[in-house]
Order: C-alpha cells, then sequence, then structure tokens
C-alpha cells in the first residue's frame, strides 16, 4: 500500500467460533488484483501485535479479539473511517500517535 490512508467504504464481518474476520474495501483504490479489498483483519484471543504483511496489494492484519467489539463499534457508528498504512482504523485522516505535542494546538 501506498504511504497514506483510504477511506473505508464497507466491511463485511466473518465469525468462526472463537475467531473473526473483517475485511474492509475502498472504492478509492484497487488492490493489485483490481478488487477494492484494503485489508483482512483477523481477530482471535492472544493474538500479539504483529508486523503487517502485504498479501497482493491489501493488508492481512493480526488483532486481539478483545479489539473486535470496538472496531465494529467504530465501522457501524463513525462516517468516514479511514485505514492508515500501519493498520490502524480511525475517524481522523491524520493519524494521532508518538512525536505529536498536544500544546502546540493551543499555540
Amino acid at each position: 500500500m501506498s504511504e497514506s490512508q483510504y477511506v473505508v467504504t464497507s466491511y463485511q464481518v466473518e465469525i468462526k467460533g472463537d475467531r473473526a474476520n473483517v475485511t474492509l474495501e475502498s472504492t478509492e483504490t484497487p488492490n493489485l488484483m483490481g478488487g477494492s479489498r484494503i485489508a483482512v483483519a483477523e481477530y482471535f484471543a492472544g493474538a500479539e501485535p504483529a508486523q503487517l504483511v502485504n498479501r497482493g496489494g491489501f493488508l492481512s492484519i493480526k488483532r486481539p479479539l478483545e479489539l473486535l467489539g470496538p472496531t465494529l463499534d467504530l465501522l457501524r457508528n463513525e462516517s468516514p473511517v479511514f485505514l492508515h498504512e500501519d493498520g490502524t482504523i480511525a475517524t481522523s485522516a491524520e493519524p494521532i500517535g508518538e512525536g505529536e505535542d498536544e500544546s502546540d494546538a493551543s499555540d
């Protein structure tokens, strides 16, 4: 994926026993296969943060099962939702993270 973010236009959830897969799609940029899938996030108990794997133009993401509820809440109730290149899903086009000083916002 390029060094930007994508607007999530749709998602699918597949529950498999104690695991869940969430497929994210965007109409903005097709993957290398020409499809709209931009990421597949697998949620399961005991998942550790892992290196993101690019599988033919979409991200393969592993997440702890505890994050499934908040992720689905975000996808269902917020708009727009963005997928960032680091695999985070957020309501902001700009990632919030390390190196940003909140005190700078008041200047």
